[in-house]
């Protein structure tokens, strides 16, 4: 066989050969590249997933922080006024204990004038408190003595939870005084309020202010 022809055979094998390879060579790389391209797509929306998810819960935990925030300012305001409170309460139980609980009358006294003053109630409108603390000394609140000694009660009587005594105070009769819990709980019961304070009730229709009556247990 001529060589030429020869030559040419084989030059034209390899040509074929080297386009079959570089074909195939450029097909897997394309595979490759849309298989990389494919992982980093998934990735990265899973990247994108995740960092929405932190956010929400950074929004979460932001609001939570806010409420927590809001409660504890509450709190600290309600401390605050708590406190205020007491400190209000302390100073006017400071001021009760500076004031005498008892008085002894002088001459020109009268329960008037002894309620007016400053360090008894300030207020000649509550000489009946008086006069019911101490009715088995004072048989006619108009005629007290020198040298009696009279109880000043202070604070509310009967503020307890089972009180023996209680103060009357505006608005009150038996009826309602005998239904409330710290009482009787039962408005049917006001008889025995009134059989109990008969010395002082003259008609079970009609009770004062600052009447003291004894709670029968």
């Amino acid at each position: 066989m001529n060589r030429k022809i020869i030559f040419t055979i084989i030059f034209m094998l390899f040509f074929v050969i080297s386009s079959d390879v570089k074909i195939f060579a450029d097909a897997e790389s394309q595979a490759l590249i849309d298989e990389s391209k494919t992982v980093l797509e998934d990735a990265i929306k899973k990247l994108q997933d995740e960092t929405k998810q932190l956010l929400n819960e950074y929004d979460s935990l932001q609001s939570e922080i806010s409420r927590l925030k809001k409660e504890i300012s509450d709190e600290e305001q309600l401390t605050l006024t708590k406190t205020d409170e007491i400190k209000a309460v302390e100073e006017e139980i400071k001021k009760l204990k500076e004031k005498p609980t008892k008085y002894k009358v002088i001459k020109g006294d009268c329960l008037w004038v002894i309620a007016k003053m400053e360090k008894i109630y300030g207020d000649p409108y509550k000489w009946k408190k008086i006069y019911w603390a101490n009715r088995d000394k004072i048989k006619n609140p108009d005629l007290i003595y020198p040298d009696q000694i009279f109880d000043i009660p202070r604070g509310i009587i009967g503020a307890g939870p089972r009180p023996t005594e209680y103060e009357v105070v505006q608005g009150d009769c038996l009826w309602k005084i005998a239904g409330l819990d710290k009482i009787y709980g039962d408005p049917y019961q006001w008889p025995r309020l009134y059989k109990a304070n008969k010395d002082q009730i003259k008609d079970p229709k009609l009770i004062y202010p600052y009447q003291i009556f004894d709670i029968p247990r």
